[in-house]
């Protein structure tokens, strides 16, 4: 379901997970999949006293090599309104 998921920590402690979707129904079976729904439940029991959370969607995603330069791998479509 998830494409991508990656952790990081920051200077201050904080903590970050993206994960990466292919659509918007995959997020949709991930948010409701029992495994995820209980692990869900069972951190805000033992870990958490908050998080945040925030679903966007890519404007631009590339990726720069010395080899190759710059490879676009996606633009989103402008509104030209």
């Amino acid at each position: 379901m998830a494409a991508i998921r990656k952790g990081f920590v920051g200077e201050d402690g904080e903590e970050i997970s993206i994960a990466r979707f292919d659509s918007d129904d995959a997020v949709k079976a991930w948010r409701s999949h029992p495994e995820h729904l209980l692990t869900q439940r069972r951190a805000r029991e033992a870990f958490y006293e908050s998080y945040w959370v925030q679903v966007c969607t890519t404007v631009r995603d590339y990726e720069w090599r010395l080899k190759t330069g710059r490879i676009d791998r996606f633009v989103a479509a402008r509104n030209s309104g």
